[in-house]
């Protein structure tokens, strides 16, 4: 529900607030399910709540760093970033929510997330000050309508950004087909228990740390374009083979 108004929004509030905000609005979703005992109805709630303001966080995130950053040093930053946020998922999915769930029950989980989302809110808020759109002279407002098909006229007309955008989504396809495959995997074709996760794809981090290590060397080297063309088409035949 918030995909298509997110991006107007960001363009509209300061970056810096939202950041803020977003990550109090998540953290007020978990607190129902500490304060009582969670029920699948509820958890799937706070999923879709989460997931919403999810999609005004991300583009908030993305511009945000774009303005911290210099443009030499915005790949090895889009870098850093992704490593950064595999690292969350895999001590969060992968380590700590089974070893949390085994050992104390769900509504931990959930107070650790929230707390999480508290920590990250105190974060955004020591970030320095951010040039907005907000901030620039306002220009004549528009329609939601006028401003998606601005912007879908602007994405087409630039070959290089339609590819990126792409990427983004086939990758960020891919990367949610992993996670939703990977219990079912894990018991039905290797035989093995869902807390044995971490050891299973441990091979990840290492390629995480030669992919950091790489990509700004190949990039320099063969053009961005062509790089992430190949590291698309690397990424797909890998997800592919674990059909064979």
């Amino acid at each position: 529900a918030g995909v298509i108004p997110a991006g107007i929004v960001v363009d509209t509030v300061p970056r810096k607030f939202l950041l803020v905000m977003l990550n109090l609005f998540r953290f007020m979703f978990m607190l129902p399910l500490v304060a009582m005992e969670p029920s699948l109805t509820g958890i799937f709630a706070a999923t879709l709540g989460i997931w919403t303001i999810h999609q005004f966080y991300a583009p908030s995130e993305v511009s945000a760093m774009g303005a911290l950053v210099r443009p030499d040093r915005y790949t090895s930053a889009q870098a850093l970033a992704n490593l950064a946020l595999t690292l969350a998922q895999l001590l969060g999915l992968v380590i700590l929510a089974p070893l949390v769930l085994k050992t104390a029950g769900p509504r931990l989980v959930f107070a650790i997330c929230g707390a999480l989302f508290v920590f990250a809110a105190a974060l955004a808020a020591l970030l320095p000050p951010l040039r907005d759109r907000a901030d620039m002279p306002r220009r004549a407002r528009r329609s939601l309508r006028r401003s998606l098909g601005d912007g879908w006229r602007f994405a087409r007309g630039d070959k290089i950004v339609f590819e990126a955008i792409d990427d983004d989504v086939l990758v960020g396809i891919g990367m949610s087909s992993l996670i939703v495959i990977m219990p079912v995997y894990l018991e039905r074709v290797l035989g093995t228990s869902k807390e044995n996760t971490v050891f299973v794809f441990a091979p990840a981090a290492l390629g995480l740390i030669a992919g950091l290590r790489l990509a700004p060397r190949l990039s320099r080297l063969f053009g961005e374009r062509y790089v992430a063309t190949m590291a698309l088409i690397g990424f797909a035949a890998c997800v592919a083979s674990l059909g064979f």
